[in-house]
């Protein structure tokens, strides 16, 4: 495969970063054995890499980039610096991959790509047909002054292709200020953000198929045919062991992936736990509402609370529990 695979990582000991890492380039070189990998991280990561990290790891991570950062830039605005930069990091054609994907197919395909950048939609959906879009809309427009439209295209950045080209770089480029220019206003250190504003101003994004970020937290429609599947550090519903911190705190300790974990791993788009409910249209606006997150809280925390509003609302509001 001539494209290069690129990862980017800032990690700690206190975090599981590394170790998600460690399981997708596990499973991206047991499917695609000729595979050419960067690792781009801080000056810190590479050191931990360098010294710290299990020699499973260090074996098969490929090339490790390091960039230089002042002590006083926190973790998660190396992360999205680096990500946001990388067209003027890395050179040649590349795919890049959060660390929390998995890869459960060949991806040697990309090689026949034609298109200069490429990504998938975010929630395998038309930003129109998202039930949150007009928080979505509300929240870029305070950020970055513009007001994108229904039909703009919302791109998950956790998958991007990229050819190197002017065009390429000078979407990056963008990309790169518009977030710099919004990482100190809140929720302005997320990168999805910048990247919708920089696709409504400049265009060029390829549609990619899902099968590329298969997304199943939010949508299952392409987890049989998925080459890559995207967990997202999600932790509030552990539908899956990969999106638990468990897993990856069981690897850290252990310092190598066992048998059974290898198993898992090559087996992931069957991962999901048992009893799972499938939720779409208005459920998915309830659950990620205020409201729906505050039930959720009382639920895991302050139970007997929880079950005296589900008796009010059983009693005031006539409201019956749906029954399978």
């Amino acid at each position: 495969m001539k494209t290069k695979i690129i990862y980017v990582l800032v990690s700690s000991n206190s975090d599981i970063y590394l170790e998600q890492a460690w399981v997708s380039i596990f499973s991206l070189r047991h499917f695609n054995k000729e595979v050419q990998i960067e690792i781009i991280c801080d000056d810190k990561t590479a050191i931990r890499i360098e010294n710290d990290s299990p020699g499973d790891f260090r074996r098969i991570a490929g090339k490790v980039v390091p960039v230089s950062f002042d002590e006083r830039v926190s973790n998660r605005e190396r992360s999205r610096w680096l990500k946001t930069n990388l067209r003027s990091l890395v050179s040649g054609d590349f795919l890049f991959l959060d660390t929390d994907t998995i890869i459960t197919d060949s991806i040697e395909g990309i090689d026949s790509f034609t298109f200069e950048l490429g990504m998938v939609y975010s929630w395998h959906c038309r930003l129109i047909d998202r039930p949150n879009r007009r928080a979505t809309i509300n929240r870029i427009k305070n950020l970055f002054g513009v007001e994108i439209k229904d039909e703009t295209d919302y791109f998950n950045s956790g998958v991007i292709y990229c050819k190197d080209t002017d065009n390429t770089h000078r979407f990056f480029d963008r990309w790169h200020k518009l977030w710099m220019s919004a990482k100190d206003k809140p929720r302005g250190i997320q990168d999805q953000q910048s990247l919708a504003a920089t696709v409504n101003e400049l265009g060029g994004v390829y549609a990619m198929s899902g099968d590329y970020n298969c997304q199943p937290i939010y949508s299952m429609k392409y987890i049989s045919t998925a080459k890559i599947v995207h967990f997202f550090n999600i932790k509030r519903n552990s539908y899956s062991p990969f999106n638990s911190e468990d897993f990856y705190y069981s690897l850290k300790e252990k310092g190598y992936i066992s048998q059974e974990d290898r198993n898992l791993i090559l087996a992931c788009r069957s991962s999901f736990i048992s009893p799972s409910l499938c939720v779409c249209g208005d459920d998915i606006a309830v659950i990620n509402s205020s409201f729906g997150q505050l039930l959720r809280q009382l639920y895991r925390n302050h139970r007997i609370i929880y079950r005296g509003l589900n008796f009010l609302s059983m009693k005031l509001g006539g409201v019956k529990p749906n029954s399978f």
